[in-house]
């Protein structure tokens, strides 16, 4: 696995232009933006989301909590979801309670401790 250093080193920048290449690409270069792009393509770079969010101490990640996925309105429910909050830059985080209370209790709590920016 590869790391931010590695890509800045092989692009011919500084690691905080590499870094910002994905939190920020609109403050580069067009061409500066194309070599981190390319830099980390070759080496098999993937921003870290889970430290930018230690960091920024901002989530985009929503929590779902659904009683089950066998009823067809919950799964219509749950791609809707989906699909807004990908248009919105948010990723999901789905489960599912199987209709009991103390599960929802339960994984309410682990979403809460994932930091989820809803739920």
């Amino acid at each position: 696995m590869t790391d931010l250093v590695s890509v800045a080193k092989l692009a011919g920048v500084s690691r905080a232009t590499a870094a910002r290449a994905f939190s920020d690409p609109h403050l580069l270069k067009e061409s500066t933006l194309q070599r981190v792009l390319a830099a980390s393509d070759q080496l098999g770079f993937r921003p870290n989301h889970i430290a930018r969010q230690l960091r920024t101490q901002n989530s985009t990640t929503l929590g779902v909590l659904l009683p089950s996925l066998l009823n067809p309105v919950f799964a219509q429910q749950l791609q809707a979801m989906e699909r807004q909050a990908r248009l919105a830059g948010f990723g999901l985080l789905v489960a599912t309670s199987d209709y009991q209370a103390e599960r929802e209790a339960a994984i309410v709590e682990h979403m809460l401790r994932q930091r989820v920016a809803g739920l």
